[in-house]
């Protein structure tokens, strides 16, 4: 009998560690992380960053070069994303100087570019300007100019409220979903998801700590196999 369980526990403690091998954790920076040392950072076990290169149509994140070319030499695999001011700005703009800032960036090897979309600094929600359909249509154009653009398909990132708010044509797109509950599991609640059957990435922490990046940082996990992380 103690054989049996000694045997038992070594296949218990062998499977968990092989859960743990295949989370596949990351996170997503901006300016406000400074100049993080992406090789303290891939050491504690981030696999994937995700870097802020724009804003509207005016507004280049300072970080957002030395990120990529840091991230990746650091053997990180990194994208990414632009905060769309969809208030302000029409989705063909916005993506054409998204496109111009991250285009060299935007290539197999990388994660796919992500549209950023989020109620606008101030207060006021972005769903009090859009209605339900062209908040849609406003997403659809841009993820469509950036796809003809560069070849790949983007991501969306949203939160819950915003997610429920959106048609279901969407669910072509890929969520990154905004959930932050701090559990690591990859299993969001419905309410986040809106018509998406599944996230793609869940950010599940606004304030986490990495070594190598100074102040809070978003914690993300991607819902998927390592193959399937190769592949996206």
């Amino acid at each position: 009998m103690k054989k049996q369980v000694l045997f038992i526990s070594i296949i218990l403690l062998f499977g968990l560690g092989a859960i743990a091998q295949t989370t596949i954790r990351g996170c997503d920076v901006s300016s406000y992380q400074a100049t993080p040392n992406w090789t303290q950072a891939k050491a504690t076990g981030i696999t994937f960053a995700i870097a802020k290169a724009s804003e509207g149509i005016t507004i280049k994140d300072a970080s957002f070069i030395s990120n990529m070319v840091n991230g990746t030499a650091a053997g990180v695999v990194m994208g990414s994303y632009h905060f769309a001011r969809a208030e302000n700005n029409t989705a063909v703009a916005e993506a054409n100087y998204f496109v111009s800032v991250a285009g060299p960036y935007i290539k197999s090897g990388n994660l796919p570019p992500a549209l950023d979309l989020e109620d606008p600094p101030g207060g006021t929600a972005l769903t009090s300007y859009f209605s339900s359909a062209n908040l849609t249509a406003w997403v659809q154009s841009w993820m469509t100019t950036v796809k003809a653009a560069t070849g790949i398909t983007p991501l969306l990132y949203t939160s819950g409220g915003i997610a429920n708010y959106l048609n279901s044509s969407l669910t072509a797109y890929g969520l990154w979903t905004a959930d932050p509950d701090g559990s690591i599991s990859a299993v969001p609640s419905k309410t986040y998801l809106g018509a998406w059957p599944a996230e793609t990435i869940k950010q599940y922490s606004f304030t986490g700590t990495i070594t190598g990046i100074s102040g809070q940082v978003d914690l993300d996990v991607f819902n998927g196999t390592q193959a399937a992380f190769n592949i996206l």
